[in-house]
C-alpha cells in the first residue's frame, strides 16, 4: 500500500466521520505555498485543506490553518 493510499483511507475515515459532504473546500496552489515556505508539506494536509477549507474540528481540539493563515 502506498503513503497516498494510506492518506486517501485517512481522508474517508474522517470524511464518515464528520458526514462531510462537501467535494472541495479550496483550489490551492501548492506549488507557489511550498516555494514561499522553502519546503514541501505532507499530503494529507494538502488533502485536507483542499477537502475541509480551515477550521476547527471538536471545538478546538484539531486548528486546521489554510495556506492564507500561515504567518509569512
Amino acid at each position: 500500500m502506498t503513503d497516498e493510499s494510506v492518506d486517501r483511507d485517512s481522508l474517508r475515515v474522517l470524511l464518515d466521520a464528520t458526514d462531510w459532504t462537501t467535494e472541495q473546500a479550496r483550489q490551492v496552489d501548492w506549488t507557489a505555498v511550498e516555494g514561499s515556505l522553502g519546503r514541501s508539506l505532507p499530503n494529507d494536509y494538502k488533502r485536507l485543506v483542499e477537502r475541509f477549507g480551515e477550521g476547527t474540528f471538536d471545538d478546538g481540539y484539531i486548528d486546521l490553518h489554510a495556506p492564507e493563515d500561515l504567518p509569512s
